[in-house]
């Protein structure tokens, strides 16, 4: 039933059916309980088509409502119509036959069912969409990391992470960011400035969060002044890769424990992340190592941190 499109267009094609109100819906029953006998009748000569277009309508309907429904689909309409119990005119009357229990009956007459129809439709089109908005809710709070139990927002941080840490790096090269920014800003290429190429190459981390600027070679007969320094693009790839590391956790890690995990001291932490260290140096491996892990440092190295060590 949940389709708040279909009941709405639905009730609109009913309504537009029968201006003239031609047709109307006997009905009778036994007071003893008995199921519903129906009637569509017509009170006028152009109610054929009408007829069997409300019919279709009215299957389409039951179809949409109750597909299991073993009953005809005609009946069903019938029954939903009578119970709303509008433009209805029931009788009652007694028949007692020769020799024979006498039989109480209830009949009546309900009057532009065409309207009445697209009432219950438009009906059930408010149910659905509350249906549908209710659905949207729960989803969304399904989908809502601060409605996670702790074990399940630790676990999806580090799929992520895990995730992140196993792609292969992008890669773009600083010759590329310097022309592409020259004629943005209008500038030479040797002109753009350190913090020109790494606002921007920040820009993509969204779509490419582990992007990494293949430094420019510089050639002989370059002004020093003009090659930028790759010491900030370093510094700040690896603090995107701290930053990637320390929120895959829940709980805190502090940056004492990674460098104990690896067997560094802090200061040599502080000369990496700060961009002084070459890559292949020791630390720089060492530090590397565990932030592409995805492990605790706990679990890197089990051998508690000695108190003050540093």
């Amino acid at each position: 039933m949940l389709d708040s499109d279909f009941w709405a267009g639905l009730a609109e094609e009913f309504r537009k059916l029968d201006p003239h109100s031609c047709l109307c819906l006997n009905w009778k029953a036994r007071v003893d309980g008995t199921p519903c006998d129906f009637e569509l009748v017509q009170q006028g000569g152009s109610c054929r088509s009408v007829e069997g277009q409300f019919k279709v309508f009215a299957t389409r309907a039951v179809l949409k409502l109750q597909p299991d429904e073993p009953r005809p689909t005609l009946t069903v309409w019938y029954a939903s119509l009578k119970e709303t119990g509008v433009n209805d005119a029931p009788l009652l009357w007694s028949q007692a036959p020769d020799n024979g229990p006498v039989l109480q009956w209830v009949a009546g007459r309900i009057y532009r069912i065409c309207d009445l129809s697209a009432d219950l439709c438009t009906d059930f089109a408010r149910r659905a969409l509350e249906a549908e908005h209710k659905s949207e809710v729960e989803e969304k709070q399904r989908l809502d990391p601060r409605n996670w139990s702790p074990l399940r927002q630790y676990y999806e941080s580090f799929k992520v992470s895990k995730e992140l840490l196993a792609q292969a790096p992008e890669e773009i090269p600083e010759s590329l960011v310097r022309d592409v920014l020259a004629q943005q800003y209008g500038l030479r290429p040797q002109e753009v400035t350190e913090k020109q190429i790494i606002w921007e190459v920040s820009g993509l981390l969204r779509e490419y969060p582990s992007i990494r600027v293949i430094p420019a070679i510089p050639q002989l007969g370059v002004d020093a002044e003009n090659v930028t320094d790759s010491r900030e693009l370093l510094k700040a790839e690896r603090e995107r890769l701290r930053d990637s590391y320390l929120n895959g956790f829940v709980e805190k890690v502090y940056i004492l424990d990674v460098c104990w995990a690896v067997k560094q001291r802090y200061r040599e932490w502080t000369r990496w992340i700060g961009g002084y260290l070459k890559d292949k140096s020791k630390p720089a491996r060492a530090f590397r190592a565990i932030l592409e892990s995805g492990k605790r440092p706990e679990e890197y190295r089990p051998e508690p941190r000695p108190k003050g060590w540093k």
